[in-house]
C-alpha cells in the first residue's frame, strides 16, 4: 500500500466513526428526552448529518471512482 492510499483509508475511517459518533448521540436523544416531539428532534438532527458522515466516510475509502460517486450521491440525497 502506498502512503496516499493509507492516509485517504484512515481519513475515510475518521469521518464515518465521527458521523457513528453522532448517530449514537441522536440515539441516546430518542432514549433520554421526556416527550414525543423532543424525541423525534433529537433523532431528525443527529441521524441524518450522521448517516452523511458514514457515506462520506465510506466515499474517501471506496476503492474504485465510480463507487465513490455513487456514494457521494446517496449522502447528498440523504
Amino acid at each position: 500500500m502506498d502512503v496516499l492510499t493509507l492516509l485517504r483509508t484512515g481519513l475515510g475511517a475518521l469521518v464515518a466513526v465521527a458521523g457513528l459518533v453522532a448517530i449514537f448521540g441522536g440515539t441516546l436523544g430518542i432514549l433520554r428526552f421526556p416527550d414525543f416531539y423532543t424525541r423525534l428532534h433529537g433523532a431528525s438532527v443527529a441521524d441524518a448529518p450522521g448517516a452523511a458522515l458514514v457515506l462520506a466516510g465510506l466515499a474517501l475509502m471506496a476503492p474504485d471512482f465510480a463507487i465513490a460517486v455513487r456514494l457521494l450521491l446517496l449522502a447528498g440525497f440523504v
